[in-house]
């Protein structure tokens, strides 16, 4: 709701940029620093209980004025506190310095900031902002030299040519977004003798090469043209490389594009070319967590990363401890910025890759953390199989104790989600009946367990996809021997 939209806001900032904020409040902000730090205390938005802390406060008077007047003063704080965001922000402050100084009719001082803007639009293609840089460039000739219309005809020509720069960029985003609603239907086909797709050279500008190759795995995949669809990736990788400023403007491009080239990688079961990749985006994984400024999707993406390597220790059933305790440690070092559905993915799989190497007190550790997890989540699947798997990690430590409450609490959390299927009923059966056995009986139990779930000449009780989750298969056969 839109009430709300402080409340978001507020709940968004990190320590450093609400330390920021409080710091750039005037001396006579005292009724705006009482309601920050009221909305900041809630966990959930009630206005009614701020403005009864609020009453004899001036803030209260106008309370809607108020609010808005707090939202953009902590806006501004944020453009002042991530100033060199990006290098389109450092062009923006440019060019407002440049609008004042022309104001002011100080030109000289215009040519030397303008002069700095420019620099950095053409090195990092910033087509729009090269458009507003070369607008102002005329404005000074106009202001300085008005009858010099060769200079005024050779700024409009370059701005002609950044006007091009940015539509043909603006027509591969037109081109990709075309293909991306098309993708898994028949009008794909379509574009496989797209104009646009005949050869790179039509891509004028980076950002279109990106979307160029792009555009030619999605076609080529969906077409079938799977070493077509793997070569396009591996160029755009090699091209994206040979460009390492721009790899610097747009991180989170290169992260993005190798993390998808891994997942197609593993995809073909080419694993230790996925490896290999894999380290080419760790090689930033500090900069970007250490980073207090990086934005929250680039933080995002360098964690998938890591999500995608632990699931590819899985599929092996294998990994390198040294890997997997830089994983450990990065997790727990950064928890705060690992987004909630990663972080119960990264419990669960280490918990997992854990029950695998028959560590299973490492395994307890992970699983009991993603028991504990108490926020939202759509990803119900992995609190399921969770809980699954912490009852097999009990019954391994042989807390049989423990695992008659374990056991209830599991069915009724199930329950509560969905129901409870068959494979699981004879596998909470099984662990219900082996913790309370003598141990010369507990194999009869695994076999009665195993002809269930997976009788030689029908359909096994458990689908593919749920052993993708937990090897109940490797597990069973395990205690049978």
């Amino acid at each position: 709701m839109k009430k709300e939209e402080l409340f978001i806001l507020i709940k968004s900032l990190t320590r450093s940029e609400k330390r920021y904020f409080k710091l750039s409040l005037s001396l006579d902000s005292a009724s705006y620093l009482k309601l920050f730090d009221l909305i900041e205390s809630q966990e959930i938005y009630n206005e009614a209980a701020i403005k009864a802390k609020l009453k004899g406060h001036k803030v209260l008077n106008q309370f809607h004025v108020g609010k808005n007047y707090l939202r953009q003063q902590i806006l501004k704080s944020l453009r002042n506190f991530h100033s060199q965001i990006s290098k389109d922000a450092q062009v923006k402050d440019i060019l407002r310095n440049v609008e004042i100084l022309y104001k002011r009719e100080l030109f000289g001082n215009c040519k030397t900031e303008l002069k700095r803007a420019k620099k950095m639009a053409e090195e990092f293609e910033l087509d729009a902002m090269m458009i507003e840089i070369l607008g102002w460039e005329r404005k000074i000739i106009q202001a300085t030299t008005p009858t010099d219309f060769d200079s005024i005809y050779n700024v409009v020509k370059e701005q002609k040519r950044s006007t091009d720069s940015l539509y043909n960029t603006i027509s591969y985003w037109e081109l990709t977004t075309d293909i991306s609603t098309a993708v898994g239907t028949p009008r794909i086909k379509e574009f496989e003798d797209h104009v646009l797709l005949k050869n790179d050279q039509k891509a004028q500008t980076i950002q279109s090469k990106v979307l160029y190759y792009h555009s030619l795995y999605y076609t080529n995949l969906q077409s079938g043209n799977v070493d077509k669809a793997e070569n396009s990736l591996r160029k755009l990788i090699t091209y994206l490389e040979a460009q390492p400023n721009f790899i610097r403007h747009e991180l989170g491009m290169y992260i993005s594009t190798v993390n998808n080239y891994v997942t197609f990688l593993i995809f073909a079961k080419k694993h230790e070319e996925a490896f290999r990749y894999l380290e080419k985006i760790k090689y930033y994984f500090e900069e970007v967590t250490n980073n207090n400024k990086a934005n929250k999707i680039l933080q995002k993406q360098i964690f998938r990363t890591l999500n995608i390597e632990l699931e590819l220790y899985r599929d092996l059933k294998k990994y390198d401890s040294q890997n997997l305790r830089f994983i450990e440690e990065s997790i727990t070092n950064h928890q705060t910025k690992v987004p909630d559905e990663y972080l119960i993915s990264f419990w669960y799989q280490l918990a997992y890759i854990h029950f695998g190497e028959r560590d299973y007190e490492s395994a307890l550790h992970w699983i009991n953390l993603l028991l504990q997890f108490k926020g939202e989540v759509s990803r119900k699947d992995l609190l399921v199989h969770g809980r699954m798997l912490n009852l097999l990690i009990h019954f391994e430590l042989k807390n049989f104790f423990a695992l008659g409450y374990f056991l209830d609490s599991t069915r009724r959390y199930i329950s509560n989600y969905d129901k409870l299927m068959s494979y699981q009923k004879t596998i909470l059966n099984l662990i219900s009946k082996a913790s309370k056995m003598p141990e010369d009986q507990i194999k009869s139990e695994f076999k009665k367990a195993n002809n269930r779930l997976f009788p030689d000449h029908e359909e096994h009780e458990i689908d593919s996809d749920v052993l993708d989750y937990i090897d109940y298969k490797s597990w069973i056969e395990g205690n049978l021997k």
